[in-house]
């Protein structure tokens, strides 16, 4: 048996739970508030994932960066990746909130979306 610590950050309280796994088996969760925290727990503990926020350039925009993040969480081991695919995306104007930057990211099945709209510069 191991207890492993996970803090929740699905609201403001960020209850800290202590977790005793045996193997794959959950065997309890305690310092959860809510039931929001013992689904997190579980989840953080089985299969973690992150929703991956960053910017990728825009040529002849009025901003010279665009913020985009993947539209759904993405497991915690494929961050850098992720991250990777992003570095060297150019994009071009115009950008809206909500278009595709890169479809089905590292074979994932997951998007990365503009979170900001950007215009030609002028």
């Amino acid at each position: 048996m191991e207890n492993k610590k996970v803090t929740c950050i699905l609201c403001p309280l960020g209850c800290r739970m202590e977790v005793t796994v045996d193997g794959e088996n959950i065997l309890e969760i305690e310092g959860n508030s809510c039931p929001k925290g013992e689904a997190y727990a579980r989840q953080e503990i089985k299969s973690p994932s992150r929703i991956v926020m960053s910017v990728v350039k825009c040529r002849n925009c009025t901003i010279p960066t665009v913020s985009v993040k993947t539209e759904r969480a993405v497991p915690k081991g494929s961050i850098r990746e992720v991250m990777r695919a992003l570095r060297d995306v150019e994009v071009r104007p115009p950008v809206n909130v909500g278009d595709v930057i890169i479809e089905n990211v590292n074979g994932t099945g997951i998007n990365i979306v503009a979170t900001r709209s950007a215009a030609k510069k002028k």
